[in-house]
């Protein structure tokens, strides 16, 4: 901003793990200098929040902070048998997203409603720097 000085910037997905650099130029009274600005983005990891409850207000979907910073991911959810009920390439917390419903590629009564209990995430994402990493751990479910 001219006015203020100050420098706004809000990084994109794909520069995670990147040195941004952004030029600008500084005049007064007919006298200019140019100089650069370095930004390294750092990304944060997939955060998964471990509370789902379908039919409900809040927490209707397992949320994922951060995942659309790694568009390249797949998240598998199975129940404590270990029987897939979900998988997905790319989540998104929006179109892509686990309700509480059996839509893994092998699961029993596929389409149907979830029983409330345990059930365990295997989240498989590759970074900017195409590094693939995994974070696993469990999620509970319940309807009211």
């Amino acid at each position: 901003d001219p006015l203020t000085g100050q420098v706004l910037y809000a990084p994109l997905a794909s520069e995670v793990g990147t040195t941004v650099v952004i030029e600008y130029e500084v005049c007064y009274n007919g006298v200019c200098a140019k100089a650069f600005i370095y930004i390294t983005v750092v990304g944060s990891e997939p955060e998964p929040y471990n509370f789902v409850s379908p039919d409900s207000d809040n927490n209707s979907t397992f949320v994922i902070r951060d995942i659309t910073l790694f568009p390249d991911n797949n998240v598998t959810i199975f129940n404590r048998w270990g029987v897939k009920v979900y998988e997905v390439d790319g989540y998104d917390n929006d179109t892509k997203v686990f309700r509480g419903v059996s839509e893994g590629r092998v699961t029993m009564n596929q389409g149907a409603n979830l029983p409330d209990g345990t059930y365990y995430y295997f989240i498989k994402y590759t970074t900017s720097t195409g590094e693939v990493k995994e974070k696993n751990g469990y999620l509970y479910l319940t309807r009211n």
